[in-house]
């Protein structure tokens, strides 16, 4: 699960969107907005205190 990667893991959340992509076998850009969808329905936690940085 992307969500699980995103607290597991050192890599920057564009990287593991990439990895899920390929996984997925979704067009390239599928993670991104599936990310930025999830966000909103706060399925995805964030500090919104503290600057996003996908890269």
């Amino acid at each position: 699960m992307i969500a699980v990667r995103i607290l597991n893991e050192s890599q920057s959340i564009r990287e593991i969107i990439n990895v899920f992509d390929k996984e997925t076998h979704m067009p390239l850009g599928s993670g991104t907005k599936l990310f930025y969808h999830l966000l909103p329905q706060k399925i995805i936690r964030v500090d919104i205190l503290e600057l996003l940085n996908v890269e």
